[in-house]
């Protein structure tokens, strides 16, 4: 069993005697951790490389979409947070879970002194990325490929848990 530790710094998260991987924006002098511009470039795995992903307070840490230039000069709109969540569905196994750990609305001292976080979550926001969310022929229509479903969604003082169970091909 292998898992794979999203923004995961110096702290790699792990499951018992489960094989533990991560990625991080910034070099890391752990053989198991890679390094990867996440939401912008390709995770650097193989697909269907782990049984559970990991996203602890990271998610709010990247842009819901940002604005780049290509090469060609003209500005690029990348759908950041989509492009995350079909690398995710990439790279985890069917059957697999998604866990993340979120500052939520309506905790706003807790989500906005963190100058850090450029995007705010809700528990409506799960609506567009995961089933039985209303909203997810919207995000389709936008890229998202991978399929998600809600299996467990509670709250944890300022943050929201919640696993997703993932249905990708």
């Amino acid at each position: 069993m292998r898992t794979l530790d999203l923004g995961c710094g110096l702290n790699l998260r792990r499951v018992a005697d489960w094989d533990a991987f991560g990625v991080d924006l910034v070099p890391s002098a752990l053989a198991n951790v890679k390094q990867a511009n996440i939401g912008f470039d390709p995770l650097p795995y193989p697909d269907n490389e782990f049984n559970r992903v990991f996203a602890y307070d990271f998610l709010e840490h990247l842009p819901m979409r940002a604005y780049v230039a290509a090469a060609d000069g003209r500005v690029q709109t990348i759908d950041v947070m989509i492009n995350l969540f079909n690398e995710v569905g990439r790279v985890l196994g069917g059957g697999g879970i998604f866990e993340t750990f979120t500052p939520h609305l309506p905790h706003w001292p807790e989500v906005y002194r963190d100058p850090t976080h450029v995007s705010v979550w809700t528990e409506q926001t799960w609506e567009y990325f995961a089933r039985p969310g209303s909203m997810v022929p919207l995000t389709r229509h936008y890229g998202l490929r991978a399929d998600f479903e809600v299996i467990r969604k509670e709250w944890r003082g300022a943050h929201l848990y919640v696993e997703l169970l993932n249905h990708t091909p």
